[in-house]
């Protein structure tokens, strides 16, 4: 029960959907008694973005650090759990050296009942507090950079073993995202963190092309076409269900495409990694072309509408329309009544990344004589009054 409970938090968190908030919930979790690792989900974070280094650390720390301190309060609000310790060594190790011992808090097995104890022993609740994120923030750096180095060859491998141990490679999922961008290991310029970003109106086209089709794969439930200088010649599936496909890229020449023409530049890169996944893994290749033709005859213009709702007492209908292309991310509230467009504002503007504006926006509702735009935590994004007509 408990495992299955945690392998559908670990899913619904998946990285790129929703990034720094899941980083911070699975530390959290982690650091409480479970026996989760927030590791892994640290490194795919920074491994996808590797911007993003230092504010993932921070937010790993913030929720391991919380989830330590829900530890110490655990123990603080003990009677006799702990009682049959006292006499221990490791107890009385604790109590000589009191909240310095909070910088072992990071270490896997005892870090988690450390804290409680902590809490249990009443030892001081801030300086506890410190050591225990200073602790836990090093482990992050450490581990994370050390990751960071491992050859992609030997991600690779582990991947291929897996799936072959497994035996997962024939299971059906769907597919739901579509990836496009140099390999942020090899290019760490700022250019290459532009095309990560610049890719995604395309991209997102094309996944939501596929989903409307109900689109399933053998394996794996994202593509990930990766551009490199000396791309590997075949495929391989990682161990979050992603299949990856290396093509070959010239960054200088990237640089030197005008704008009109990148659209047809990233799609020659998407054809290509496509082309290589329909020949390894028996992805059709043909959805993917109708999905681009549609693009083309849309003049490469991704918009649609997200939500359409109607409340017939006030006698409106109102929509959010969204529109992504190579810079950013647009959300317009539209309000209708009875055919006429009575208000349209864009409330929500970021960067080309799904992982910026897919939680902040999710239902409209009606409040007295405010319509509000709720994210998808409850809270409002936009609000507007509206009267009955």
């Amino acid at each position: 029960m408990i495992e299955s409970a945690v392998l559908w938090l670990l899913k619904f968190l998946a990285v790129p959907t929703v990034g720094l908030t899941s980083v911070f919930l699975i530390a959290f979790v982690s650091a409480t008694l479970l026996p989760l690792g927030s590791e892994p989900a640290v490194f795919a974070v920074v491994k996808a973005n590797p911007a993003m280094f230092w504010p993932t650390v921070l937010v790993a720390t913030l929720g391991n650090t919380l989830g330590g301190i829900v530890d110490y309060w655990i123990g603080y609000r003990a009677k006799v759990a702990f009682a049959k310790e006292r006499s221990s060594r490791w107890f009385h190790w604790l109590k000589r050296y009191g909240a310095k011992t909070m910088l072992l808090s990071w270490v896997p097995g005892i870090g988690d009942p450390l804290c409680t104890l902590a809490g249990w022993l009443h030892l001081p609740f801030w300086p506890s507090v410190i050591y225990m994120a200073i602790g836990k923030f090093g482990r992050y750096v450490f581990m994370t950079v050390t990751l960071l180095y491992i050859p992609n060859g030997w991600w690779k491998w582990l991947g291929r073993q897996r799936a072959e141990s497994s035996g997962d490679d024939g299971l059906p999922m769907k597919l739901t995202g579509i990836y496009l961008y140099p390999d942020l290991v090899e290019y760490r310029s700022d250019a290459a963190l532009a095309f990560r970003n610049q890719t995604r109106f395309l991209c997102n086209y094309v996944q939501r092309h596929l989903a409307a089709r109900k689109l399933h794969a053998e394996g794996f439930n994202r593509i990930c076409v990766v551009c490199k200088s000396a791309p590997a010649e075949l495929t391989y599936k990682n161990t979050s269900n992603a299949l990856t496909a290396e093509v070959q890229f010239d960054i200088a020449e990237y640089a030197t495409v005008a704008d009109e023409r990148l659209p047809e530049y990233f799609i020659g890169l998407l054809e290509a990694g496509i082309a290589k996944c329909s020949k390894d893994q028996h992805v059709p290749a043909e959805y993917f072309h109708d999905a681009i033709q549609s693009f083309r005859a849309e003049h490469y213009r991704n918009e649609w509408v997200f939500l359409e709702k109607t409340f017939r007492a006030e006698g409106v209908k109102c929509r959010l329309k969204c529109k992504l292309d190579r810079s950013y991310f647009r959300l317009t509230l539209e309000i209708d009544r009875r055919g006429h467009i009575i208000f349209s504002q864009e409330i929500l503007r970021t960067l080309p990344d799904e992982v910026m504006y897919a939680h902040r926006f999710k239902d409209i509702k009606l409040d007295g004589e405010t319509l509000v735009v709720q994210d998808k935590f409850g809270n409002a994004l936009a609000t507007v009054p509206i009267r009955r007509g």
